[in-house]
C-alpha cells in the first residue's frame, strides 16, 4: 500500500498537471471571465500540497500555516472564478471567502504552535474547505437553473453538470473526513500528511482532474454557444439573423408540408425609417430598432419564429396558424408599434410599420415564394399609405375585397 506522504505528492502533481492542462487553455481564451482566478486556484492548492508533502524538511510554518492558507485561497478562487466565468455577482462571494481563509488560516495557526492539536487542524481544514467548496456547488447549481436559450441558441451543459459533480464529491470527501476525525485520537509523533486516510487522497487525485477538465469542457461549450450566437444572432437587436432564420424556417416548413398544417408569415417594415435617421440620428434610429425587436414579438409562442432579415426589416414565421389567425397578430403588432414612441433627448418620433402576410397549407410550401408573396403584399400596404397590413388574398383578390386590409382606415 502508497504511504501517506507518497499520496500527498501524487495528488500534488495531480494539481501540477492540472494547472498546467488549464494554464494552456487559458492562454488560447483569455477572454473568459474567470479563467484566470481558476488556474491560479489549481497553483495555489499544488503550492499547499507540495508544503505539505516537505513537512519535516521545512519549517513549519511553511508546511502548516502557509501551506493551508494557500490551500484555502485556492479553493476561495475556485468559488470566485467559477461564478465570475457564470457572470454572477461576486463581491458578496470574496468577501465571504476572504473571512473564510482569514479565519481558518488564523485557527490552524492557532492549534498548530499556541495550542497543538493535529485533530483540531484536521476538523478546522476540512470544514473551511467544505464551506467553500459547498459556495461553489450553489452557485454552479444556480447558473444551471438559469440558464436558457437565447433565440435558440442553448449552451450545452455537460461541462457544467460534470462541474457540479465534481465539487459535490470534493464536498463529500470534506464531509466524510471531518466525520472521520470528529472522535478520533491521534498520536502526537503523527504528522498531517500521515493523518489523512489513503481514501481521501485517492478520491481528491479523481476530484481534481474531473474538476479540470470540467472546467475546461464547460468553457469550451461555453466559447461555442458565443461562437453560434456571433453567426445565428443580429448583434444590434439580438434576434435571428437571416441565416438562422432560414434554417429555421425549413425546419418549420418541412415538418407542415408532412402533416398539413397551416403557416404564416408576416414581412412587416418599419415605416418611414429613414426619417427617424434624419430627424434624431443614427442612434435613434438604432435604438427604433431594438425597441422594434422587443414589441413587435412580444408575447409569442416558443415555436413562433421572429427575425431581422435586413436593414428595417422583419419576418416573423407562425406555425398552425391559418390567415384568419395571422391577421390578428399582425394588427395586434401594428397597433403595439403605432403605440411606441422612440425619444431622443426633447424630440420624439412615433413608429408605424406596414406588413404584408401570407398564410400557406399543403406539400407545396416554399419560403422563398412565401417570401415573395409577402413581399408583394407588403409592397401594396406601403402604397396605400403604410401602417396597415395586407395579405397576399387581399393583393390577389382571392380572399376579400382587393385593397382592404387589417390597419385600413376603410376597412369594414
Amino acid at each position: 500500500m502508497l504511504d501517506a506522504n507518497t499520496l500527498v505528492f501524487a495528488a500534488f502533481l495531480s494539481f501540477v498537471m492540472s494547472t498546467v492542462a488549464l494554464s494552456a487553455h487559458y492562454a488560447a481564451h483569455r477572454t473568459q471571465p474567470g479563467l484566470r482566478n481558476i488556474v491560479l486556484s489549481f497553483a495555489l492548492k499544488a503550492c499547499g500540497l507540495a508544503l505539505i508533502a516537505l513537512r519535516g524538511r521545512i519549517t513549519d510554518y511553511a508546511s502548516i500555516s502557509l501551506a493551508n492558507l494557500l490551500v484555502f485561497a485556492g479553493f476561495g478562487l475556485l468559488w470566485i472564478g467559477l461564478a465570475q466565468l457564470w457572470e454572477q455577482p461576486v463581491r458578496a462571494i470574496a468577501r465571504w471567502v476572504v473571512v473564510t481563509v482569514v479565519v481558518g488560516a488564523v485557527l490552524i495557526h492557532l492549534f498548530a504552535f499556541t495550542v497543538p492539536d493535529l485533530r483540531v487542524r484536521i476538523l478546522i481544514a476540512g470544514t473551511v474547505v467544505a464551506i467553500t467548496v459547498f459556495g461553489a456547488l450553489v452557485s454552479m447549481v444556480r447558473a444551471l437553473r438559469a440558464e436558457r436559450p437565447t433565440e435558440g441558441v442553448e449552451t450545452p451543459r455537460y461541462g457544467l453538470q460534470l462541474v457540479i459533480g465534481a465539487l459535490g464529491t470534493e464536498f463529500l470527501l470534506e464531509v466524510w473526513r471531518v466525520l472521520l476525525w470528529w472522535r478520533r485520537d491521534l498520536s502526537p509523533t503523527i504528522d498531517y500528511a500521515q493523518a489523512a486516510s489513503p481514501t481521501f487522497y485517492v478520491g481528491l487525485l479523481f476530484v481534481v482532474v474531473l474538476t479540470a477538465y470540467a472546467v475546461i469542457i464547460m468553457t469550451s461549450e461555453r466559447l461555442l454557444a458565443e461562437l453560434k450566437r456571433l453567426a445565428w444572432l443580429d448583434m444590434l437587436t439580438g434576434v435571428m439573423n437571416r441565416r438562422a432564420f432560414n434554417q429555421n424556417a425549413e425546419a418549420v416548413l418541412g415538418h407542415a408540408r408532412r402533416s398539413g398544417e397551416w403557416v404564416s408569415l408576416l414581412l412587416m417594415d418599419i415605416d418611414l425609417f429613414k426619417r427617424i435617421n434624419d430627424t434624431l440620428g443614427h442612434a435613434a434610429g438604432d435604438r427604433a430598432l431594438e425597441v422594434f425587436a422587443q414589441v413587435a414579438p412580444a408575447g409569442r409562442r416558443a415555436q413562433d419564429i421572429f427575425a431581422r432579415i435586413g436593414g428595417e426589416e422583419f419576418v416573423f414565421m407562425l406555425p398552425d396558424t391559418d390567415e384568419a389567425g395571422a391577421r390578428v397578430v399582425a394588427e395586434d403588432i401594428r397597433q403595439r408599434v403605432a403605440d411606441t414612441v422612440v425619444r431622443r433627448g426633447d424630440r420624439a418620433v412615433r413608429m408605424t410599420v406596414s406588413i404584408g402576410l401570407v398564410a400557406r397549407a399543403g406539400g407545396g410550401l416554399d419560403l422563398d415564394d412565401m417570401l415573395s408573396a409577402a413581399d408583394r403584399a407588403l409592397y401594396t400596404a406601403k402604397a396605400c399609405g403604410r401602417n396597415r397590413a395586407f395579405s397576399e388574398q387581399d393583393v390577389d383578390g382571392g380572399g376579400g375585397p382587393a385593397g382592404r386590409s387589417v390597419g385600413d382606415p376603410t376597412a369594414d
